[in-house]
């Protein structure tokens, strides 16, 4: 799938929708069910144009979903130093929602409304391979001795304040 930035730095799929002004929102973290790390939820807004297939119009969308990763800290077993590990980035197909900012006539928002899907598929397809490699980044450059006391304190039930 063909995904680039153009010259105004959104991204591009073959031409036809481009995201932007993409926003990482209010972090949400909760214990993992084995109690030794926290999944992160990354709230993420963009917007999205599309120039629609047989009609040729461009409309504008305004997506939301969330991206989700476990973070844990383990001792490597070969040195004995704490690890930040990191699960699978992935969307999570639930969270995601489409909406058209300009209703057009009744043929531009019944081709919209059949694409939903393909839509949907697309954008977070889109988002997910652009912001993923970042979130990565940024967690495993944590020092693991203060992703483990945030763990402990998230898994205590403590308020913490994570800002992306």
């Amino acid at each position: 799938m063909a995904v680039m930035r153009n010259e105004k730095g959104e991204f591009c799929f073959r031409h036809r929708l481009k995201l932007s002004n993409v926003h990482i929102l209010d972090v949400q973290a909760e214990p993992t069910s084995d109690g030794k790390g926290v999944n992160l939820r990354f709230p993420v807004s963009a917007d999205v144009s599309v120039t629609l297939p047989i009609v040729r119009k461009l409309v504008n969308l305004k997506a939301s979903l969330d991206l989700t990763i476990g973070v844990r800290v383990e001792n490597n077993p070969q040195t004995g130093v704490p690890t930040v590990l990191l699960s699978e980035c992935s969307n999570d197909p639930s969270s995601i929602s489409l909406s058209l900012l300009d209703r057009q006539n009744a043929l531009v928002n019944g081709v919209v409304d059949s694409m939903t899907s393909f839509l949907s598929n697309t954008v977070s397809f889109m988002v997910q391979k652009q912001l993923c490699p970042l979130i990565r980044l940024f967690l495993s450059n944590l020092d693991a001795e203060f992703v483990a006391n945030t763990i402990n304190k998230i898994q205590q039930g403590a308020e913490v304040q994570i800002q992306a």
